[in-house]
């Protein structure tokens, strides 16, 4: 069955590689394509007879009626290599791993309601202990939702229930984990409203899908729970700057941090304050929790922001800026209160796409640069500073768990990352990305044995 896919796969690049010189003819349907599926509209589009395979983006459901079905797919081929394992904290062996992600969904849209189906597979290949548990599993359900539309007068709203992918503002707390083979998802229901500006309120009750190796196994538990709401754009200053509210709760029945396992319910308040056009841009967002942790109180915060200058062309210098984080530590193991920031679902690149430290107990500073040499190949590179937050806390690595004790060393310096990744779009419909990173580690993780680190990564995405 694999080896018919990479043969399908394969035909599809070669296809649309020679269709998309033709821009004229393919060009509204590329510009369609988005990162969420789900989220690509082809209501008012139609099939160009020149571009065969752009039937399958509205195939009719009947000559009556508007319903129509839409076909897509994404494929992804990636090389890792690792070093060593958390530095060697973990192990002292390098890593090679060779990871593919197939995905291919289908879009029903009736009069105001719409069924979505992704189904997904994935594959691993190189690692002496074998694969990880989000690198390979064998057909599964990726999302399954049906989403139903409705208004009221002004506002305008829709509820999705079932299996689906979930963002809520700028994805700090609900990354996607795009850089592991297996995507997040969620089971639960969505209700978003939306007013007829850019403002919308989205409340939710999820549980996280956990993956499982067999074919349609995946299942969500309710032993992690997500729920909440999230208001977006409740204002604007000056027709550029937004303001988000949220609040996020979060049960979990067998957390770890250094102070022990046990069950955590945690809430989130938050807002972010974003400005995403002009030549000064920025998002800042502030969070405090709170809840409980077994029989300990939880008091934590959080600061994620991002500031740059956009540079107006021609110039290979596309923007230059500063990313400033803070994740709060624990202040005593001991004691009967928890102080450890938990970033609930994150991006795992949260630092960079080796995806090693994880949001609890750091603090960092990273200057960055992006680069455009032309309209397709870009390259980021940035120098990230990192420490913990507080010396009565440890390390803490993906997915969330700690490795080096607090009593381990006095010190605070995690190290240096130096971070480059560049990205070729060679049509709207394949690109190729490279990553390499070298971690200069600094005086705590040296002082618990850990040593300088390098990841490297490359990567050939397509989707139709």
């Amino acid at each position: 069955m694999l080896k018919s896919l990479k043969i399908i796969l394969m035909g599809y690049v070669v296809f649309l590689s020679g269709s998309a010189l033709a821009e004229e003819t393919i060009s509204d349907w590329g510009e369609r394509l988005k990162f969420f599926r789900w989220m690509e509209s082809y209501q008012d589009f139609t099939p160009i007879k020149e571009e065969p395979l752009s039937a399958i983006k509205r195939l009719k459901v009947s000559s009556e009626s508007d319903y129509f079905l839409t076909v897509g797919g994404d494929y992804r081929g990636r090389y890792e290599h690792y070093s060593s394992q958390a530095f060697g904290l973990l192990s002292n062996e390098s890593s090679n791993s060779r990871l593919q992600r197939f995905l291919i969904h289908g879009d029903l849209q009736l009069d105001s309601s719409r069924f979505f189906v992704q189904l997904s597979k994935f594959t691993e290949d190189g690692l002496i202990n074998g694969p990880r548990p989000l690198d390979e599993s064998d057909v599964d359900i990726q999302q399954a939702f049906y989403e139903k539309k409705t208004s009221w007068g002004w506002l305008q709203g829709k509820v999705k229930v079932g299996r689906q992918e979930f963002i809520l503002g700028g994805g700090k707390k609900t990354g996607v984990r795009e850089g592991p083979n297996q995507r997040r998802a969620f089971d639960g229901a969505t209700f978003i409203i939306n007013t007829e500006d850019t403002s919308s309120v989205n409340l939710f009750y999820m549980q996280e899908v956990q993956p499982n190796k067999g074919a349609f196994e995946d299942k969500s538990t309710s032993a992690r729970k997500f729920y909440g709401i999230h208001a977006s754009e409740i204002t604007r200053l000056n027709d550029s700057i937004s303001l988000d509210l949220f609040y996020y709760g979060y049960d979990h029945e067998s957390k770890v941090y250094e102070q022990g396992i046990g069950k955590e319910k945690r809430h989130s308040l938050g807002t972010r304050l974003y400005k995403k056009r002009g030549n000064v841009q920025f998002d800042y967002e502030l969070t405090y929790q709170f809840g409980d942790f077994e029989q300990d109180n939880i008091s934590a915060w959080g600061l994620a922001t991002e500031t740059k200058y956009v540079i107006e062309q021609p110039s290979i210098i596309k923007d230059i800026g500063v990313r400033i984080n803070y994740a709060s530590g624990d202040s005593n193991a001991e004691d009967s209160k928890l102080g450890t920031y938990n970033a609930l679902y994150p991006n795992a690149a949260y630092v960079s796409e080796s995806a090693l430290f994880a949001p609890g107990n750091i603090k960092d500073i990273q200057p960055f640069v992006n680069l455009q040499f032309t309209n397709q190949l870009s390259v980021f590179a940035g120098l990230d500073f990192l420490w913990r937050a507080s010396k009565g806390d440890g390390l803490y690595i993906n997915p969330g768990f700690p490795v080096a004790r607090a009593d381990s060393s006095n010190a605070s310096f995690y190290g240096t990352q130096f971070n480059v990744i560049a990205t070729w779009q060679l049509t709207r419909f394949i690109s190729l990305q490279g990553f390499f990173t070298h971690t200069n580690v600094g005086s705590f993780i040296k002082n618990n044995g850990g040593k300088d680190a390098q990841y490297a990564m490359t990567s050939i995405a397509f989707r139709f």
